[in-house]
């Protein structure tokens, strides 16, 4: 099921976090793309114990770290990025994927243009009074009452 047009992505390198097999060493993480009617059941994968396919939607909310989150989101970007740039905006060329993933690069040997993911930092805040029981909530003033 991994093809040219699939990706994989190396996320970068976390430490194990405390207790994982006594060991204080570092992991990498690897994101790759596997597509939606790939038969994972005949795959290396199925030898894994608990590895699944679902949606990344169905992940956001039960994550167990603040680090773990960040790399699901991460690997969502860089994977969305590898499906929606397979070709070059100057020349139409197929691109590949270079620097372990982290961009794509024009294969059109007169064109070679180079091509990177958007960055586009969001937070989310909630201002809360001292106490903690209040919250700020506001709307857009031009929305309709109670929206």
């Amino acid at each position: 099921w991994f093809s040219e047009r699939g990706a994989i992505s190396w996320l970068g390198q976390q430490p194990l976090e405390e207790g994982v097999d006594g060991d204080d060493s570092n992991m990498d993480y690897f994101a790759v793309d596997i597509p939606p009617s790939a038969d994972l059941s005949t795959s290396s994968i199925a030898n894994f114990d608990g590895v699944e396919s679902s949606s990344v939607r169905n992940y956001g909310d039960v994550m167990k770290s603040r680090t773990q989150s960040a790399l699901l989101a991460t690997a969502n970007g860089l994977l969305t990025f590898h499906r929606t740039h397979r070709f070059c905006s100057k020349c139409g060329s197929a691109t590949a994927q270079i620097k372990a993933g982290s961009a794509r690069k024009c294969t059109n040997e007169e064109c070679k243009t180079s091509v990177y993911p958007r960055i586009d930092p969001a937070v989310i805040m909630l201002v809360t009074s001292p106490c903690a029981n209040y919250a700020l909530l506001g709307r857009k003033a031009s929305w309709p009452s109670g929206r």
